[in-house]
């Protein structure tokens, strides 16, 4: 696992076996928010796509076809997907070619939280200002027709970062619990059924939820935002 420090430019790898550490190197300029893997490279959002090359530990960078910034994208396997405002675009890294797909629906506002990927669907959602339930709309972009829907919100007042399970085929995503803000809630949305459970986080603030498939370390990782906890939520693998 990867993961850049919010206060610095450091990059950092996790080794699940000996759950330790360590750092990697510096980025090229100060990045946030969340990242996708694709054939041996890390896509980092920002200004413009960051790239980071595993094998070489070499950085360079994708220009955006707007000047505009986001804080997410997402892949799913083949392209890298990137809203921009209500843009959204699709990048081809074996052509590096953009394309312009379907705007992302009126109430599409703020910061991008979230991006998810799971059988021909992307999961986005805003980081929320607001407290209680009702305030953090998800949305749903379907690849085959090209279109968006925006659906039921998402439990309480969500943070950065979200993941997928493909196996359960749940949907994951954390933040300030309705009844009491001061508590972090993980919710979970069963994607075939369209029912959320969820569970309090013995992390307050705990945020970027990442996917791991691997017998003995199934399972979300999420980071503490502005801190330095980590936890581990286990599934079946």
């Amino acid at each position: 696992i990867y993961a850049i420090s919010a206060g610095d430019n450091n990059l950092y790898r996790y080794n699940l076996v000996t759950d330790s550490w360590s750092l990697v190197g510096l980025t090229p300029s100060h990045i946030s928010g969340q990242a996708a893997y694709l054939n041996g490279k890390l896509y980092f959002a920002g200004d413009r796509i960051h790239v980071y090359e595993l094998q070489s530990g070499n950085w360079y960078s994708i220009a955006f076809p707007v000047e505009l910034t986001t804080q997410s994208l997402v892949t799913d396997g083949q392209y890298i997907y990137v809203p921009l405002a209500r843009n959204f675009f699709r990048y081809d890294p074996i052509a590096t070619t953009w394309e312009n797909l379907a705007d992302i629906p009126s109430g599409w506002w703020g910061l991008v939280g979230g991006l998810s990927h799971f059988s021909g669907t992307i999961f986005a959602h805003m980081f929320s200002y607001i407290e209680g339930d009702g305030n953090t709309p998800l949305f749903k972009y379907y690849k085959e027709s090209n279109t968006w829907i925006k659906t039921q919100s998402i439990p309480g007042k969500a943070y950065l970062g979200s993941a997928v399970d493909p196996a359960s085929k749940t949907y994951i995503v954390s933040g300030n619990a309705p009844a009491n803000s001061s508590v972090t809630q993980i919710s979970l949305l069963n994607i075939l059924h369209g029912e959320w459970t969820a569970l309090l986080s013995p992390v307050r603030f705990a945020s970027q939820p990442i996917y791991v498939n691997r017998a003995g370390f199934s399972g979300f990782y999420f980071v503490e935002q502005n801190g330095t906890s980590f936890i581990y939520y286990e599934t079946p693998p």
